[in-house]
């Protein structure tokens, strides 16, 4: 490598929030290099606002992580994966009501590709003390 160039590679992601008093609050995106802000926006009964971040993708797919900003600091409330081709395709919708609901479902085909029987899965989280929980 020529002396004059910088040698520059991401290590970790992370997510620093600045209330409006000032106080700033940071940590660091589990698993992920680099990240992009999806969106802010409250989901939940719990005052404050959850932060959606797209933490990965691959070309089958995109992965997300949601940050709750209630509690003091910046707990991780769930993570999902999103959108997809070929074999498999994912969404995500959030639901009005108490308690608000997260609703992630899936399409997967068993031989990845477009063709052949598609299969449905559902999965239903709900808030819980400030993190999505899976219900049964």
């Amino acid at each position: 490598m020529d002396s004059g160039q910088l040698a520059c590679q991401a290590r970790q992601a992370m997510l620093e929030v600045v209330q409006p008093d000032g106080r700033a609050q940071a940590v660091p995106i589990t698993g992920a290099k680099a990240t992009s802000l999806l969106s802010v926006t409250r989901v939940n009964n719990s005052p404050g606002q959850e932060i959606f971040l797209q933490t990965g993708g691959i070309s089958s797919g995109s992965f997300a992580a949601i940050y709750d900003t209630h509690h003091g600091h910046l707990p991780q409330a769930g993570s999902f994966s999103y959108g997809g081709d070929s074999g498999a395709q994912a969404e995500l919708t959030c639901l009005p009501g108490t308690p608000l609901k997260v609703v992630q479902l899936a399409n997967l085909t068993p031989t990845g590709t477009l063709s052949g029987p598609w299969g449905a899965a559902k999965i239903t989280y709900v808030w819980s003390q400030g993190r999505l929980v899976p219900t049964a």
